[in-house]
């Protein structure tokens, strides 16, 4: 076999992989990263439910304040998981009127159950 074609070869090889064992390690930095935005969102939503169980414990019935109290209390305790989920206001709206009607209490005023 001439010397060339061998290195020609090898090169080839070599090159490959290398090819793959980026597209490996892309893969897995990809996947690592999904991982911790999903541990995130899962750390923002299990605070605000638990921010609206408290307010609902509370008193608390209007689901615009809660969420007030939500994005006050994410900004303070969980400040790293906001800045990379970035949540809207919306977001967090939905998944508090989520918990209050799941709230297995009935939250209508006794004034207006007459």
């Amino acid at each position: 076999m001439n010397p060339d074609t061998f290195n020609d070869i090898l090169t080839i090889v070599l090159t490959l992989f290398g090819l793959i064992g980026s597209y490996a390690a892309a893969r897995v930095a990809q996947r690592t990263g999904l991982d911790i935005e999903q541990t995130h969102i899962d750390r923002i939503k299990a605070a605000v439910q638990n921010v609206a169980i408290a307010a609902m414990a509370d008193g608390r019935t209007d689901a615009a304040e809660i969420t007030r109290l939500s994005l006050a209390y994410l900004a303070r305790h969980l400040p790293d998981a906001v800045g990379k989920v970035k949540p809207s206001s919306d977001a967090i709206s939905t998944i508090v009127k989520a918990q209050i009607e799941a709230w297995p209490i009935d939250l209508t005023p006794l004034d207006a159950r007459m």
